[in-house]
């Protein structure tokens, strides 16, 4: 009789510790699996192979997943010896969980079939094996959608400088603000010119037509008058 783990939507820190004699682990198909946080995996110091695949879910890993320099769980870094799959999650973008050395000592490794955000934070995926490579394909952005990580350059592989979209926005903000100063001085000069000042009086000095009253009056004669 086997019993269903069910596993939280985030892994933290401590969560293996007990484990060191530990060389395979799987984390597959776990719906709820959303993130793996900071120390998650340390302790693991036997580990070979390291699989979490088929998570749909699966945004995030962290990476000091496998241990941090100043962890207090492990002083030795529980990253796998052998293999490691990161398959058919929902990673679009990844810092390196282990040291690069690290990443050429592995028989094997899987990172296909995530949606790949192609940008400077992937850079160092460049330095991976060829065959990894191919396997990584781009989902976003756009004009690298569909293409392996093998057929890109590094200088392609841009991230949006936010220096540049903050002067972008406070030069249209300065375009904006001088456009309506302008506005509001041709609206003083135009009410000063003489056709501003005829609108003015037109405005200030129109009348609706009057009908003037008459009054009339009738003036009897009298005779006595004239003596």
């Amino acid at each position: 009789m086997s019993t269903q783990v069910e596993f939280p939507p985030k892994l933290v820190r401590g969560d293996f510790r007990r484990l060191s004699s530990l060389s395979l682990l799987y984390l597959n198909n776990l719906p709820l699996l959303r993130r793996i946080e900071k120390d998650a995996l340390a302790g693991l110091t036997a580990l070979k192979s390291f699989s979490c695949s088929y998570n749909p879910n699966l945004i995030y890993l962290d990476e000091e997943a496998f241990g941090s320099e100043n962890s207090t769980i492990s002083r030795e870094k529980s990253a796998p010896h052998e293999q490691l799959y990161l398959r058919q999650n929902a990673l679009r973008t990844l810092k390196s969980p282990l040291k690069m050395e690290s990443w050429s000592s592995l028989s094997f490794v899987d990172l296909a079939d995530n949606p790949w955000k192609c940008d400077c934070n992937l850079r160092w995926m460049r330095e991976l094996k060829m065959e990894t490579q191919m396997n990584i394909v781009c989902d976003s952005p756009s004009h690298l959608r569909g293409r392996p990580l093998s057929t890109v350059k590094t200088s392609e592989l841009k991230c949006q400088d936010k220096w540049a979209l903050t002067t972008f926005i406070l030069t249209l903000s300065t375009m904006v603000a001088f456009g309506l100063v302008v506005l509001a001085a041709s609206a003083v000069v135009c009410s000063r010119t003489r056709v501003g000042l005829y609108i003015r009086a037109k405005k200030q000095f129109s009348y609706a037509k009057v009908t003037p009253k008459t009054e009339t009056v009738d003036l009897e004669w009298d005779p006595s008058a004239d003596i």
